[in-house]
């Protein structure tokens, strides 16, 4: 696991430094499976332009009683009021294990800016990518990508009930929530009932509504980023969907709320072009609210 930085980086300067100065949460942006022969780094930058390591965490890491050889960082890192930083990495290993073996969810945890890592810590068994937000009473909530096969301890009509293909039981995200600053986590449940979501972004508002931003790659529908829309902090969720882009495949995206209370999308578009098939990649910046609550939307 470990973080990358490019010059004219479109994610660092709006989301790594959300809610700068008001003692708030910031999400740091992840890329997709960052892995090499010598063990994964973390970096600083000035700006984003630069960067420097600082520490790294060495392979095999033994978590749970087995060796992982492997490790994806396509998880944000996310910060702390008092700057504790939250770092989920994905662990794997094909090997030495009895099948199937399973994808971990681990965090680690920093005080020092990245200097040092305590972990790693127990988040989520066959997950991926997602994000963290505090929603406002106060606990964190993170989105993660469930996927997995079908095992021998599930029910024999699981594949029927989830509308899934053979042999694939899960690709939804999926919901856990924590009450201790990210030291455990808990209440674990879907968001969706019908497949074909990957990567979710969660937004925690002021007045108790929780913003999720997801792709779409495997359907139904349209392919692209879509937002839901809770007023409970994520206990219920409203039949209310936002297009935001539409793309084949769906990129990430991470959101921000605005001084003014808009809310800013930043999302990466995947698109192949007709006649010869030629794939572009371009990131969009999206200004967007919901519509308020029932009771306080204008007449």
């Amino acid at each position: 696991m470990g973080c990358l930085s490019r010059p004219g980086s479109a994610f660092y300067p709006g989301v790594a430094r959300r809610n700068a100065g008001r003692g708030g949460d910031s999400a740091c942006p992840a890329r997709r499976a960052v892995r090499d022969s010598s063990g994964n780094g973390v970096g600083l930058g000035n700006g984003g332009h630069h960067w420097h390591k600082i520490a790294q965490i060495e392979r095999p890491l033994r978590f749970a009683g087995v060796d992982y050889v492997w490790g994806y960082a396509s998880y944000a890192m996310h910060r702390l009021p008092d700057d504790t930083l939250l770092w989920p990495g994905q662990l794997r290993n094909p090997v030495d294990t009895d099948p199937p073996y399973i994808k971990r969810l681990v965090i680690f945890r920093s005080a020092d800016g990245g200097k040092t890592w305590q972990g790693p810590y127990p988040f989520t068994d066959w997950c991926s990518e997602g994000g963290i937000t505090r929603k406002a009473s106060g606990r964190l909530l993170a989105t993660v990508h469930y996927q997995r096969p079908l095992l021998a301890t599930d029910p024999p009509d699981l594949l029927t009930h989830l509308g899934t293909k053979k042999g694939q039981a899960y690709t939804h995200v999926f919901l856990v929530e924590s009450n201790d600053e990210g030291r455990t986590w808990n209440h674990f449940r879907c968001l969706m009932s019908v497949p074909g979501q990957c990567y979710g972004f969660p937004l925690g508002l002021t007045d108790g509504r929780v913003v999720i931003v997801h792709t779409t790659p495997y359907g139904p529908g349209p392919r692209g980023s879509r937002a839901m829309i809770s007023h409970d902090e994520g206990r219920t969720w409203e039949d209310e969907a936002y297009y935001l882009t539409f793309s084949e495949p769906s990129g990430y995206n991470q959101s921000v709320v605005l001084q003014d209370g808009m809310i800013l999308t930043l999302a990466s578009r995947h698109d192949f072009i007709a006649p010869w098939c030629t794939k572009t990649e371009t990131a969009v910046a999206i200004r967007w609210r919901p519509r308020g609550r029932v009771g306080d939307r204008r007449k």
